[in-house]
């Protein structure tokens, strides 16, 4: 039988140490995946959002070209974590409409 997931449920973005241990959690296989992400999603995608606008401030300092480029990279993969985050609610949210 799987555990649940997480007792506490973040209310805003996540710390380095709750992404490491959601991370962790995710890899074991004694807990309700779906109950855990359903619980974090929220959170994460604030988390994203936060890193998003972080980064893109960067962008707007003076930086060598190195730099530049891996913070545009950075912007790429934070989009797309946004991408799959915005589905996985709409997908709920879906779901909880035809319930």
């Amino acid at each position: 039988m799987a555990k649940h997931a997480n007792r506490h449920v973040p209310s805003g973005p996540l710390t380095i140490q709750q992404l490491e241990a959601g991370l962790r959690a995710l890899n074991r296989n004694d807990i309700d995946h779906r109950a855990f992400l359903d619980q974090h999603i929220v959170a994460f995608r604030q988390t994203v959002l936060s890193a998003l606008r972080e980064t893109t401030d960067a962008l707007g300092s003076r930086m060598s070209q190195r730099w530049r480029v891996e913070l545009e990279e950075q912007i790429v993969e934070l989009r797309h974590c946004m991408e799959v985050a915005d589905r996985y609610i709409a997908t709920c949210a879906r779901e909880s409409s035809l319930n």
